[in-house]
């Protein structure tokens, strides 16, 4: 956990197995990635007192599995989450994905955009991924 005077960040995951990160302030949850299992999430969340119901928002960086794996259940069960994704990352996604993905915002690389007091810019990645990205997150000038 790195914790600052603006914001809370938490890695739930990271590596080859699935990569996922939250990122808190007061009552905003952003949630970066869901490369575990919608259950794993659920219980590394339950470690830090965050309750999975709590988060309604979720940037993904790129449709690799070990980054999208548990977003067909987070979808199911939390059908209202925003999701902000590239193009390439949305047209990669699985057909069965795209059925039930309702409440999605299309993003490019060098968008610059706000999730209520977050200020976030997204950046092309070199990854072999369709229109992969990473983001900076910022709030009072914290990032």
């Amino acid at each position: 956990m790195i914790k600052g005077d603006t914001m809370e960040v938490n890695i739930l995951a990271s590596g080859s197995k699935g990569n996922s990160l939250i990122i808190k302030k007061n009552k905003t949850k952003l949630l970066v990635d869901i490369g575990i299992s919608y259950q794993s999430l659920n219980n590394k969340l339950n470690e830090i007192n965050i309750s999975i119901y709590n988060i309604k928002y979720l940037l993904i960086t790129h449709e690799h599995s070990d980054h999208i794996k548990g977003l067909k259940r987070l979808i199911i069960k939390h059908p209202n989450i925003s999701v902000f994704l590239t193009k390439g990352t949305y047209d990669s996604l699985d057909f069965d994905i795209k059925q039930i993905l309702i409440n999605y915002t299309i993003i490019k690389s060098e968008d610059n955009f706000l999730i209520e007091k977050f200020n976030i810019k997204s950046f092309i990645l070199s990854h072999d991924a369709k229109e992969p990205v990473g983001y900076v997150i910022n709030k009072n000038n914290k990032k």
